[in-house]
């Protein structure tokens, strides 16, 4: 169910209606069995929703308050829980984390120094990347956070296995010379928290205390372990079931993630975990509740070095300014007992998103749906700024419908469909009953008003389809965005049109 649009502005309104038109679109396209996302600006939630089902099996649905574990995304909580400690002068970034820990110690065969805090938050350390601890199947006991974490460092194997069956070296690299992401390195994080906070609380319990009460995260838990026994029955009760996804067949969760919950343990909604980022946007305070200084929010946020496709924060990744994308901090998270989440903000635009899907594919693809609908926001703010008011509404169906119209007269054109067809075009070619369908999904795509739009539009006023004509197209004549008529057009093959020629 969407967030009433009672109180939202015209544009937030109409973003609320794109985008519960626009995601089960990409849901069909992607296999995906249920999704929930969370949508802020400017400090208020303008829209929560859940689509698809949270339990595949008893057709449960998917709701905004539908609890979900977060996976990697909870390496952000953790981290900015130890930039608290460093904030009050507990820790500090920059020397040994040896200096603290009694019950083992951290020594990297491999040389570089000794390891500090900044090598944790930055996945410097040397650690290779490991499963976080790994799967258990429901009846076995899991040790907890320090028993783990001792025999890891203690009694390391040269070699983890990791999710796909491959084999990852323990440790990598000397410190500080590679970049390689650490589950471990984040639980020794939360170990860190947990033993160094003044009021000798659990971390379950710091978490409570310093950040989610603070910002009002009523409906978020950072159990010990990921079970029933440690998990807070109301939410628990009404978690999203996990599927792991190999190619159209989906496998139900029956396994419990627990040895490092710190790199990704903390059950929430869409609708609660958004604050986070937004209380970041924000500097540090949220509806009267303040959780750092502005002074650590921009410490997290300021890149440390280039990791290719972004560069690393203090455990964020933190997207650069450019291409038509603005600067975001970022995070995703998943597991292979089948979740896939991605969250993050972007301060120029006042605004921040959480996804929440019940599918972990196997193989590839992993998190495409929800970057996919992070891209559509994007694209729907840039037209809005563009116009100065929010872009007309049309569906996607409509659209959809709208592309096919141009590249089916682009084709016409080319094989001399004359002007003086036109009218027996739009009888024979877009009557409902003469469109067949490949796929019995493709029926939600197509909308007779969008492709008797694309028609009109793709055949000049007088006169034959020219090539001046196309680049006219291209160049404004269109009646939607650039960044939806390449989605669409990818989506129907990414070939027949020479409309994108005139963009490159």
């Amino acid at each position: 169910m969407a967030t009433p649009t009672a109180s939202l502005s015209e544009g937030e309104a109409a973003l609320a209606r794109a985008l519960t038109d626009y995601i089960p679109h990409v849901m069909r396209q992607h296999s995906t069995p249920g999704l929930a996302i969370a949508v802020s600006q400017d400090r208020r939630i303008i829209y929560d929703a859940g689509f698809g089902y949270k339990d595949i099996q008893s057709r449960a649905p998917m709701t905004a308050d539908t609890t979900f574990f977060t996976g990697s995304m909870a390496k952000t909580v953790v981290a900015f829980a130890a930039m608290q400690l460093v904030e009050e002068g507990v820790l500090e970034l920059d020397v040994p984390v040896n200096q603290y820990l009694t019950a083992f110690q951290i020594e990297n065969p491999l040389g570089g120094g000794d390891v500090t805090l900044r090598h944790l938050l930055t996945h410097q350390t040397g650690l290779s990347t490991n499963p976080g601890g790994g799967l258990f199947p429901a009846e076995q006991p899991v040790p907890l956070l320090e028993e783990h974490l001792t025999n890891s460092y203690e009694n390391a194997p040269e070699f983890n296995l990791l999710y796909h069956g491959t084999l990852s070296p323990t440790w990598g690299a000397p410190v500080g010379e590679k970049w390689q992401y650490s589950n471990r390195g984040t639980a020794t994080i939360g170990y860190l928290v947990e033993i160094m906070n003044p009021d000798g609380l659990s971390l379950e319990a710091y978490l409570d205390q310093k950040v989610f009460g603070p910002l009002s995260m009523n409906d978020t838990q950072h159990p010990v372990l990921i079970t029933e026994e440690y998990t807070r029955a109301d939410l628990w009760e009404r978690r999203s079931l996990g599927n792991t996804r190999v190619g159209q067949f989906l496998f139900g969760d029956s396994h419990k993630i627990g040895l490092e919950a710190p790199a990704g343990g903390i059950i929430t909604t869409v609708s609660d975990f958004v604050r986070l980022p937004m209380a970041f946007i924000e500097g540090g305070t949220l509806d009267g509740g303040t959780i750092a200084a502005p002074e650590t929010i921009e410490a997290m946020l300021t890149p440390a070095f280039d990791v290719g496709d972004y560069d690393q924060g203090l455990m964020w990744k933190l997207d650069r300014d450019e291409n038509d994308h603005p600067f975001r901090f970022w995070h995703p998270g998943g597991a292979p007992n089948g979740h896939t989440n991605v969250f993050g903000g972007w301060p120029a635009l006042g605004m921040a998103t959480v996804m929440h899907t019940n599918s972990w594919p196997i193989s590839s693809g992993r998190y495409e749906d929800m970057y996919q609908i992070e891209d559509f926001i994007l694209r729907w703010k840039a037209e809005e700024q563009e116009l100065g008011h929010p872009p007309e509404f049309r569906s996607w169906a409509w659209k959809t419908s709208y592309v096919l119209a141009l590249l089916s007269v682009e084709a016409e054109a080319s094989v001399g469909t004359p002007r003086s067809h036109f009218e027996e075009y739009l009888d024979t070619r877009i009557t409902l009953g003469s469109v067949r369908y490949g796929h019995p999904s493709m029926s939600n795509l197509w909308d007779e008003n969008g492709f008797r739009a694309g028609v009109t539009d793709a055949f000049p006023a007088t006169g034959e389809v020219t090539m001046s004509h196309i680049e006219n197209l291209a160049n404004g004549g269109l009646a939607i965005s650039k960044g939806d008529f390449l989605e669409i057009y990818a989506n129907l093959g990414g070939a027949g049109s020479m409309i994108p020629n005139f963009w490159e």
